[in-house]
């Protein structure tokens, strides 16, 4: 019996087709998973800027609270500077649409001078993104005490 060298060894080994075919297997999971982590880093930022933007309408929303009922013929209105809300980094604000009950609806010219009824103000207020990504509203009414 003859070991080592020789016709009668027994020769395993890969070709280069197998070889070929696992570096190319190889290199489609790699695309694939470099794929789905780039798809998971977008939609992560994506759900930042909603809660983000989410949690900034609200605070914004209870500053305009706090500051109560304005006058629409008072030079403050409801910006975020005006009723002390920070803007967050990345983010800004749009002018606050204010509109008047008339006493059948909100209507967006202020009231006469003397107006009867209850004296409320129907504010929108939004914050958005400054990339564009989200932006979120919110309504609410303010009461004269």
């Amino acid at each position: 019996m003859r070991h080592g060298t020789g016709p009668g060894r027994d020769e395993r080994g890969e070709t280069l087709v197998e070889i070929v075919v696992a570096v190319a297997i190889l290199g489609l999971a790699a695309t694939v998973l470099v794929g789905a982590l780039g798809t998971v880093t977008s939609a992560s930022s994506l759900h930042r800027h909603q809660a983000t933007a989410e949690t900034a309408v609200r605070t914004y929303a209870e500053a305009v609270r706090a500051v109560g009922y304005r006058d629409c013929r008072a030079p403050v209105t409801y910006a975020a500077a005006d009723v002390g809300f920070a803007v967050p980094a990345g983010f800004d604000t749009s002018v606050p649409q204010v509109s008047y009950w008339d006493g059948a609806g909100f209507a967006a010219p202020c009231p006469p001078v003397g107006a009867t009824g209850p004296q409320l103000q129907l504010v929108t207020l939004e914050v958005h993104a400054l990339d564009g990504q989200e932006s979120e509203t919110v309504r609410l009414t303010v009461r004269s005490p």
